[in-house]
């Protein structure tokens, strides 16, 4: 089994533009409560070989970045899910795909990790299951920090897991996840660009932009983006840097998606398959859940 996934899913993914291109250094970050076989499986899927650092990410660093904006349920107490992070060419901005995240969309990491003052870097976050995504947020920061040397705010980072936080929320509660990601871009943008911080005209762009989407917010809704906004007033963010590493991320995303759908739906087959796998030979051994 091990064999025909490396020689089908490997291939594939070296097919996907810019995926294995150019690496500086490759850092990849797994999460801390892998068993030995998902381990095995994350370093396929994310293409871990001899050159690759890799480096785990815990549940107590997942709950460092995000405790006290996240339900305990949603933070779990289990680190799953797992990153790779390459940095890219100056002025190619971030790009993220995502594998068996439920939570976060990859408008909302990309949005978020500029936010924590990332830039130039090609992203995956995967799982071997459907989990949250909060995990690989905490190891794409981590992982980017180990690549290029450098060391994120921490207050940009926290603000990052706020942002996050906030557009998952506001997406689950919208039905409609990439609509408030744009949301929460456009009204970050324009709170940069126009360096507002006045909580009344916060408060005014977010009920604007709102409307020109046709979205129907609450006042609790107003107010949890306007204290999310507040936060990120408060780092010095320059708007042209905002909008080189995401301002067209709904286009690349587009790209992506023309791209790789066939890549992502053999991934999907591969994992369900594998997951039928596992359980069987659990099930012969008399191994319980």
């Amino acid at each position: 089994m091990r064999w025909i996934w490396l020689a089908v899913v490997i291939p594939a993914l070296a097919l996907a533009p810019g995926y294995l291109a150019g690496a500086e250094r490759v850092v990849v970050t797994l999460g801390a409560d892998l068993t030995e076989e998902q381990r095995e499986l994350m370093g396929d899927l994310l293409d871990v070989n001899d050159t690759t650092e890799v480096v785990q990410v815990t549940n107590g660093e997942e709950r460092a970045l995000l405790e006290g904006m996240v339900p305990p349920e949603v933070i779990g107490r289990r680190a799953i899910s797992s990153a790779r992070v390459e940095p890219a060419p100056k002025g190619s901005g971030i790009k993220v795909q995502t594998y068996n995240i439920s939570w976060v969309t990859p408008e909302m990491y990309a949005g978020a990790l500029a936010t924590a003052g990332m830039h130039d870097a090609q992203v995956v976050a995967a799982a071997p299951f459907s989990v949250s995504g909060t995990a690989a947020l905490t190891g794409i920061l981590k992982a980017f920090e180990v690549a290029t040397d450098t060391r994120l705010s921490e207050q940009s980072k926290r603000v990052a897991g706020q942002e996050v936080v906030t557009g998952a929320e506001i997406g689950r509660e919208l039905g409609d996840r990439g609509k408030a990601a744009t949301l929460i871009g456009r009204v970050k943008e324009r709170v940069v660009a126009g360096d507002i911080k006045d909580p009344e005209q916060i408060q005014q762009v977010i009920i604007n932009v709102a409307g020109d989407l046709n979205i129907n917010l609450s006042d609790k809704q107003v107010k949890q983006i306007a204290d999310l906004m507040r936060q990120i007033a408060g780092l010095n963010l320059q708007v042209a840097d905002l909008r080189q590493q995401v301002g067209n991320m709904g286009e690349r995303l587009a790209e992506v998606a023309r791209t790789q759908v066939e890549v992502r739906t053999l991934l999907e087959r591969i994992l369900a398959v594998l997951q039928q796998v596992v359980e069987r030979l659990e099930a012969l051994l008399g191994v319980s859940g």
